[in-house]
Order: C-alpha cells, then structure tokens, then sequence
C-alpha cells in the first residue's frame, strides 16, 4: 500500500462543502498512509473511512475536503508525483476531464470487475453510487417551448 496508486476518480453523488477542511484520521500505525481528495462531506463518508479503518489499522487516512472547482484546481495545481491516492467527486464533467488529460491510472482486481457496466469507466472512472433527479414542474402556466419530444 506504500505505493501510489496515482489519481483513482470516482464518482459520488453527494453534496460538496465550500470550504476546503483536512482532517488526518488517526489509526495505530504510521507506516502507511492513503491520500483522499474529496467533494464529499466528512460527516456523510465517516462510517465508510472508519470501516476501511478498522480492517487496514496500520494504513494512516489523510482526509482532504474540498468543494468540486476547489478539488479540480487543487488536482491541477499538483504534479503527477504529488497527486492523492484517491478523489471523490459528484463533478462527473471534471473527472472525465481530469481522466482525459491524465491525471488517473486504470485500477484493476476483482472489486472493479464486479461492478455493473455503469459504474466503470476504462477503470479510470469508478462509480460507487448513484442519485435519483428529480424534475418538478407547473402545468398551471403555459410554458414557453415543449419539454419533451
């Protein structure tokens, strides 16, 4: 785990903070440390990075919050070598540009293989949930072009 995975993309569907905020979570060891660059509310991931936690207690976190533009520019102000293990992002159009101009590697084994073709994006793009939308609209004005074909 040493090793830098370089920038692992991956999609979430949450809310972003506006303020960037880093918290270092504790674990036994300080021998190996995982990188996390996300658009994700620490509140809202907690339960996930403590799990992860639990079951890796000699690999330190270093949780970095951002809102989406912040994490993009922060990626892009980084080189190569100095880029997080990890970032979690809701900004579908800036991962895939961040994916098209290089800044992920392709992450393989068997946890990737198994998700549904929705999910997986060249193995650059990893999607680990998703969102419902939700349009609402007024039938009691007339509306100013079709909606729908």
């Amino acid at each position: 785990m040493s090793k830098r995975i370089g920038l692992l993309c991956i999609s979430l569907v949450m809310a972003s903070k506006v303020i960037a905020e880093t918290t270092v979570l504790p674990t036994i060891w300080e021998a190996d440390r995982l990188t996390i660059y996300s658009a994700t509310d620490l509140n809202a991931i907690a339960p996930l990075l403590d799990t992860f936690s639990a079951q890796n207690p000699d690999i330190k976190l270093e949780y970095r919050e951002f809102n989406t533009q912040e994490l993009d520019r922060a990626i892009r102000a980084k080189p190569l070598a100095e880029q997080p293990d990890v970032v979690i992002s809701s900004a579908m159009d800036l991962q895939v540009r961040l994916v098209n101009d290089g800044y992920a590697q392709p992450v393989f084994g068997e946890a990737v293989e198994a998700l549904p073709s929705w999910a997986n994006w060249r193995n650059e793009v990893i999607g680990f949930t998703y969102g419902c939308s939700l349009f609402l609209f007024t039938t009691s004005k007339p509306l100013r072009r079709k909606l729908f074909h």
